[in-house]
């Protein structure tokens, strides 16, 4: 916390007034006074161990570090007199001492802080004569390639492992000239943030394996762009060499993603050119795929789309979108289907609970910042497994924990491994979610009594009096009530939840009373933006209500008569839909499925009928909203697949060929400003029903979990990211101690599992903190296409 108390100081002859407390390296930086450095960053708690920024103190015995002395009044300091430079010079001499000279083969050249700093501190000539030590590179995974007799000791790695991301994968092990960075019992580093440390590294001691001798620093052209993966909108840089994509690193934004990246958004470029991308325009003609001019395939789609309008109506066309689509993309996809006379269209992918046609109840968002949730004292969160939906949301919960010691409590279906104490983890049923918040939400009333209105009064006398309040449910509630500020979040597991209205409810009825913050993760980058964009079948362009309500993805997938034609707008609904098993069955019966798909996969060659190739998120120009409301614009790398063509270009010359009237855009721009233009319905006050009291969960309920390196078809498709151990994970079922006594069953063993009337076989991996009735089994994976809807009753047994 900054201090608002200043102090004086002269630096260089400069007089400075600071914040009581500042080191003496902040104040220089703050003043744009160059001090080097290694050890010291701006984001990691001070160690102090270079030495390379010690700095001459007016009446001081000895030079200082600059990193690690606090200022104080009146002080002088001197970064650049003669016993100033003589220290610095003498600490880079020591430094280079066991560093190789391999600069040309080194990845971290033309970008390395050692060269920088030692053209203005090193010698020409070494005094050192004697054998350089040489450390053993170390395998710590897919991600991360070492070169650790490169390593200064710096410590930035370790340090970033254990104070930010919560998981001490590196340590220093040894003494002296031994000393050397390791992991721990020769394990992989398998962070969900790893990739962060490569860019804190000074020299190349860790650099990233994917890019490993592929391209120089000066080679490579920097694009800014927006991650395409979840949730919080990350800033990051595309470095494209003659149009490939070579790397990803962070855009530094304090707003959004600090200084950050998730390893979802830097290494999923490495699917861009995967063997599944779609190169070219492709028509299933008797069964057999055949590459044809776009000029056929959009003929195809006009003539397939009137044939079916004409045969059986506008109702039997539908869209399905993804929520990772540009909201471009996904306003001209309504316009298209609107203006052919169908509502059919829904981004809700893995949603189950459509008892409630109220864009109230399919809000995605929070109404906070994100910087806010770091000054948070309560953090309340349902259903949602954080780390790996929204990675650098968590770090934001962590900073609250550690710098702010806020109470992190949630209720959930297993232990999702918060890298922070948590002050009540109540691990339930999947189906009790809501069974758990309602003593929560009883205790709050009580307390709250003298200031409820008569509805919420009356339910607290009426429909909770059975409702036993526990000692977490007293716990968290207090914690709530005391706080100063607070937020309860709900997640993924949540929205795809059967009786997820009711949650919701529950949430706003939470908020409101306590007057806290708060609201829906989404897993998915753009699902504000889809909302917004009008890519729901009872609401247009920003939540203004239709007259005619069409059908839900629920009904497009599961009713055989529901829909004859579909658009697929970058989704594969076997992989990225809860409808798994009926949207295979539905959409191999319909008589035309029309795929705007960057990927094809051995489901979508069975039942699409045409596939037009599109460009990704990283080739694409177009504007994510996320999950605070921030709409981002952002444009794409030239790519080098040259039959591709970006998803909005498609949709406007398909409605050009329709002949439907708005679609004459000259580029991205006015497609935005038209979705801008539209005027926005605004929501009277909060909105929320009473919550039904649910049963109690009585048979095993599966847990249809996305795997982090399974929510997308880019990051399926990264090679990378499917070598991680998350992704190696996600190959099997995962069920309790209490469960694995009772059928006999240990870590390794093939179970068959049984759902609905199909059935799998998978090894088993036992989970100490998951829920007696819950069995986690992933959706997004082809293991379980197979399978019936994602979250509902299953059966399980020793293979």
């Amino acid at each position: 916390m900054v201090s608002e108390i200043t102090v004086s100081v002269i630096i260089d002859g400069k007089k400075l007034e600071v914040p009581q407390g500042s080191m003496i390296i902040e104040a220089a930086d703050d003043a744009g006074i160059t001090i080097p450095r290694f050890c010291y960053h701006k984001k990691l708690p001070v160690a102090a161990n270079c030495r390379m920024c010690l700095v001459e103190l007016k009446d001081g015995r000895k030079p200082m570090p600059a990193c690690a002395t606090p200022i104080t009044e009146g002080m002088e300091v001197f970064t650049k007199s003669p016993k100033a430079i003589a220290s610095q010079k003498a600490v880079m001499e020591f430094l280079l001492i066991n560093h190789p000279l391999d600069c040309p083969i080194c990845d971290q050249g033309g970008e390395c802080e050692l060269q920088d700093v030692a053209l203005g501190y090193g010698k020409d000539v070494s005094r050192f004569n004697d054998g350089k030590r040489v450390v053993k590179d170390k395998d710590i995974g897919p991600l991360i390639a070492t070169d650790l007799t490169r390593c200064i000791h710096c410590t930035r790695c370790v340090r970033f492992g254990v104070e930010i991301a919560g998981m001490k994968e590196l340590g220093m092990l040894g003494r002296g000239e031994h000393a050397h960075i390791a992991t721990f019992v020769e394990n992989s580093v398998d962070s969900e943030v790893s990739g962060n440390m490569i860019d804190l590294c000074p020299v190349g001691a860790l650099t990233s394996k994917p890019y490993r001798f592929t391209a120089r620093a000066w080679e490579l052209k920097q694009t800014a762009t927006i991650s395409p993966h979840d949730c919080v909108g990350s800033n990051m840089y595309v470095h494209t060499r003659v149009g490939e994509v070579m790397r990803v690193v962070p855009k530094e934004n304090e707003e959004i993603n600090e200084i950050w990246l998730s390893d979802r958004d830097r290494y999923s470029y490495t699917g861009l050119y995967s063997e599944n991308r779609c190169t070219a325009p492709m028509i299933k003609r008797s069964g057999e795929w055949e590459e044809v001019t776009w000029e056929d395939a959009l003929n195809f789609v006009k003539d397939n789309l009137n044939g079916i309008k004409d045969k059986l109506g506008a109702s039997k066309l539908g869209a399905l979108a993804s929520a990772n689509s540009t909201v471009e993309e996904l306003y001209l996809l309504q316009k298209l289907m609107r203006s052919m006379g169908s509502n059919n269209i829904d981004y809700r992918l893995r949603k189950t609970d459509f008892s409630s046609q109220d864009i109230e109840n399919d809000v995605v968002g929070i109404d906070c910042t994100l910087q806010d949730i770091e000054d948070l004292d309560a953090i309340f969160i349902v259903g949602c497994d954080v780390r790996q939906s929204a990675p650098l949301l968590h770090l934001r919960m962590r900073k609250a924990y550690l710098q702010n010691d806020a109470k992190i409590m949630s209720i959930n279906p297993s232990d999702f491994n918060y890298k922070c104490k948590m002050h009540v983890n109540q691990i339930v049923n999947i189906d009790d979610m809501l069974l758990t918040m309602l003593p929560v939400t009883k205790y709050v009333l009580e307390a709250k009594k003298d200031t409820l209105s008569a509805t919420l009064s009356n339910w607290l006398t009426c429909e909770l009096k059975d409702i036993k309040v526990d000692a977490s449910a007293s716990k968290i509630a207090k914690a709530l009530l005391g706080a100063n500020t607070k937020a309860i979040f709900l997640g993924q597991i949540a929205w795809q939840h059967s009786s997820y209205k009711d949650i919701y409810n529950c949430l706003q009825i939470l908020k409101e009373v306590l007057g806290a913050k708060g609201g829906v993760i989404s897993c998915r980058s753009n699902s504000t933006g889809a909302m917004l964009a009008g890519a729901l079948p009872y609401a247009d362009i920003k939540g203004n209500s239709n007259n005619a309500v069409g059908h839900n993805v629920k009904e497009m997938l599961t009713k055989m008569d529901a829909v004859d034609g579909y658009i697929l707008l970058n989704v594969d609904p076997a992989l990225d839909s809860i409808y798994a098993e009926d949207a295979s069955r539905t959409l191999n019966d319909a008589s035309c499925v029309v795929a705007i798909t960057a990927f094809k996969s051995t489901h979508m060659l069975r039942y699409a009928n045409v596939i037009l190739p599109a460009a990704t998120s990283f080739e694409t120009n177009g504007s994510f909203i996320n999950i605070t409301g921030k709409l981002q614009s952002f444009i794409g790398v030239n790519s080098t697949i040259s039959n591709v063509r970006e998803a909005w270009k498609i949709l406007r010359v398909l409605g050009n060929l329709l002949e439907i009237q708005g679609f004459d855009y000259s580029n991205v721009k006015e497609v935005l400003q038209d979705f801008d233009n539209m005027e926005i319905k605004k929501p009277a006050g909060v909105s929320w029903n009473l919550p039904t009291i649910p049963k109690p969960q009585t048979e095993l309920q599966r847990i249809a979990n996305i795997p982090t390196y399974a929510a997308d078809p880019l990051v399926r498709n990264a090679a990378a990211l499917q070598a991680t151990q998350h992704a190696k994970d996600s190959k099997y079922v995962g069920i309790s101690e209490e469960l694995a006594k009772k059928i006999a069953v240990k870590d390794g063993d093939m179970l068959l599992i049984k759902q609905n009337s199909n059935s799998i076989y998978m090894p088993v991996k036992v989970h100490k903190d998951l829920a007696e009735l819950n069995v986690l089994l992933p959706q997004g994976i082809e293991e379980t296409v197979n399978l019936g809807i994602g979250s509902s009753a299953i059966n399980i047994q020793k293979g």
